[in-house]
């Protein structure tokens, strides 16, 4: 084997996606974590948005409820017309939100398989470059640990929190 070879081999060399030279910038972060959520930011935008109208959908049925008090605990006669608009307004509101919320949550369920699997892949081809000395140096565990667990764990914080 060649000097270079060897010295190749034996190089403390993280596998890492893209060698970037740190700096104190927090720009530079949101740079990089914008570049790893680009292909899924229109999902996790969707997502956002389903959330919010499930938020505003959760508050319909206290205004009903304050409404139906009006309605019953007023001077005048009882309004059974406007009393059952308010309940299926109320019902309504409740079903909006479960589905809104749902459907969110399947969103970025979705957005977090799809980016998982594109890091991964972007590990194993930059995996596939490292000189076959740099795995003996480590055990499959490490590698593993680095491909899969961690992986799972951080894309994980995407779909967990929509």
């Amino acid at each position: 084997m060649t000097e270079t070879a060897d010295a190749t081999m034996g190089a403390e060399r993280p596998p890492v996606v893209e060698e970037r030279a740190p700096t104190g910038d927090p720009g530079a972060a949101r740079g990089a974590l914008g570049e790893l959520l680009a292909p899924v930011r229109g999902r996790l935008v969707v997502a956002v948005g389903l959330q919010v109208v499930s938020a505003l959908a959760s508050l319909v049925p206290f205004v009903c409820v304050v409404e139906l008090a009006r309605e019953v605990l007023g001077s005048a006669p009882v309004d059974e017309g406007r009393v059952w608009a308010l309940v299926w307004v109320a019902v309504g509101a409740l079903v909006l939100r479960l589905v809104t919320m749902g459907l969110a949550g399947l969103t970025t369920h979705l957005a977090d398989n799809d980016l998982q699997l594109q890091v991964r892949r972007r590990l194993a081809d930059r995996l596939g470059g490292v000189p076959l000395g740099w795995f003996t140096d480590r055990a499959s565990g490490r590698v593993k640990t680095a491909v899969q667990d961690d992986v799972a764990v951080r894309c994980t914080t995407w779909s967990a929190t929509p």
